[in-house]
């Protein structure tokens, strides 16, 4: 009978060579198979990076302005539009990141894009809009106080088409991250019923002194005008004064607001002003 007190051999217990050499195969077969996933997603463009490069290419995409015919916004043009004082464009913020940059209904946000010179306002496919009228047959120039809808020019990849809108805010409804004021977004629903104007805009002229006399005169292009939400009556901003920015795909941009902002003089602040980019 063996002593009990007897020392244990060096190895014993331990896991013999044969089961050794199994794992090792094992871990090899898994780093293959890795591999193998790997580059066939990679063949197939569907890693991460190709993802992004994708959403970017196609986001970023030349896009054609249409011409201001006397010098004024028409039913039907394409435009974009322009915050002077930020150095920046109204733009869609696509993501391939599901939850970062939407939120639920089928919804997308929006952002400043550009903050550099003048020069990077070129138009592409996120920052081209369609104006288009609320009131369905309505044609012509854009004059001032008319109800319209700014429609992303381009369609998602799902083909859903898009229109600017906004909703009044409640004690449980989202508000801008960085502001907490009333958001801005895309959506696929032009709320077309009868007393519901959440995607629904107007135009105002700048100079409050001459705003009225300035109803259903045609809206200039290229000119500082503010924009109005029709079920809120707040103005749509851009809060480039705010140090925060929107981070994604496109690098950092303009948190987009529906707020009028009040300058000491009681006129509407830098952050209200767009103008309506056309060639």
């Amino acid at each position: 009978m063996a002593d009990g007190n007897a020392p244990r051999h060096w190895n014993q217990g331990s896991f013999g060579s044969g089961v050794k050499i199994g794992n090792w195969n094992e871990d090899k077969f898994l780093k293959e198979e890795e591999m193998s996933d790997f580059l066939i997603q990679h063949t197939e463009g569907e890693l991460g990076f190709h993802k992004t490069d994708a959403l970017i290419r196609a986001a970023t995409a030349p896009a054609a302005l249409s011409g201001a015919k006397a010098g004024a916004v028409s039913f039907g043009d394409r435009i974009m539009l322009e915050h002077k004082a930020g150095v920046a464009t109204l733009a869609s913020l696509p993501s391939v990141h599901v939850g970062v940059h939407e939120v639920v209904g089928d919804k997308m946000m929006v952002a400043g894009s550009g903050m550099g010179s003048n020069d990077d306002h070129v138009p592409v496919t996120r920052n081209v809009f369609t104006v288009e009228p609320f009131t369905a047959g309505q044609a012509g120039p854009l004059n001032f106080g008319d109800k319209f809808c700014l429609r992303l020019d381009h369609p998602t990849e799902e083909g859903t088409t898009l229109y600017l809108g906004s909703d009044t805010q409640h004690m449980s409804s989202e508000t801008s991250r960085y502001s907490g004021e009333q958001v801005v977004d895309l959506r696929s629903s032009r709320d077309e019923a009868v007393g519901s104007y959440g995607c629904a805009w107007t135009v105002n002229l700048q100079d409050p002194d001459f705003r009225l006399e300035s109803e259903g005169t045609p809206v200039p292009a290229n000119t500082e005008v503010v924009v109005r939400h029709v079920q809120t009556s707040k103005l749509l901003a851009c809060n480039h004064m705010i140090r925060k920015r929107m981070q994604s795909e496109f690098g950092a941009e303009y948190e987009i607001t529906c707020a009028t902002k009040m300058t000491r003089a009681k006129v509407e602040a830098p952050e209200n002003h767009w103008a309506f980019k056309m060639a």
